[in-house]
């Protein structure tokens, strides 16, 4: 009887054992077919590559000072669309000062230009959809950043500490229009409107909305005392209450010829001067 439930003790082990191998073999199996190379295509940039595109993932050079990401890469003789910046990309690279992202990318994941402190240059083309957490913290040495209108989504902190900003163009005010953090300062990192003056820029004096944005919501520049003017499309349909309160020094310039239906009537509670019909400048 011993010697029978020793046989099955060991049978059952041997069992579980190779059970445990086939489940390897298939993990292995499945995780190739999607990721196709990790390889050094001979430039100063390297790449992960899935079936889906490439992913940019580390730069060998943290002192070149200008960038321009290709669209696409080839990789034994079989081309990937490069869609991806990948997380600390080009964490720390403090010599670079411009960068292009071209029509390609869909992605720039969180910290990819962490303190690129000389950073002042960045080209974001219009096809990227989100930009991640931290993407830019530190880059204080930026200016003008311009978001294009294909982004839906600017996590949290993304431009942390980028101290230089002196005008920015954006799709919407906030993270995006889905959720509840639609305040300046949210990319910057306050935590709520309240915090709007703390964190942004003292250096910000210009914001410029882009012709795709639709709403500006309650209490998205409260505080920003310091901000100096806001260029708002003719999309903009709707703004909420006190959207631009405690903004002491600011100008509206709106394209719409009289105020829309949809502005609450308090959205401007401190009676800052309006300029309608404004004809933005190229």
């Amino acid at each position: 009887m011993l010697k029978k439930e020793k046989y099955w003790y060991i049978l059952s082990a041997i069992i579980v054992f190779v059970l445990i191998v086939v489940a390897a073999i298939v993990i292995i199996v499945i995780t190739n077919k999607n990721k196709e190379k990790e390889e050094d295509t001979g430039s100063e940039l390297i790449f992960t590559v899935f079936q889906e595109g490439a992913i940019l993932y580390s730069h060998k050079d943290k002192y070149s000072p200008v960038i321009t990401i290709p669209s696409e890469v080839e990789i034994d003789g079989k081309v990937y669309p490069v869609t991806t910046i990948s997380e600390g990309a080009f964490s720390m690279c403090t010599k670079l000062t411009d960068v292009v992202i071209p029509v390609s990318v869909k992605t720039i994941g969180d910290g990819a230009f962490s303190q690129c402190s000389k950073l002042v240059n960045i080209t974001i083309s219009e096809g990227v959809k989100s930009i991640g957490s931290y993407a830019f913290y530190g880059c204080f040495s930026l200016k003008n950043v311009e978001i294009p209108s294909s982004v839906e989504v600017i996590k949290d902190h993304a431009f942390l500490a980028c101290s230089g900003i002196n005008k920015m163009t954006l799709p919407f005010i906030g993270e995006s229009l889905t959720t509840t953090n639609t305040y300046l300062g949210y990319l910057f990192g306050a935590s709520s409107y309240e915090g709007n003056n703390e964190y942004v820029p003292v250096a910000l004096k210009e914001i410029v909305l882009q012709d795709t944005c639709k709403k500006i919501n309650s209490n998205a520049l409260y505080g920003c005392d310091r901000l100096e003017r806001i260029i708002i499309p003719s999309s903009v349909e709707e703004i909420g209450k006190n959207a631009f309160s405690g903004c002491t020094n600011l100008t509206i310039y709106s394209m719409a010829e009289q105020q829309p239906s949809g502005w609450n009537s308090e959205f401007n509670p401190d009676e800052r001067p309006v300029e309608w019909s404004y004809k933005k400048q190229n």
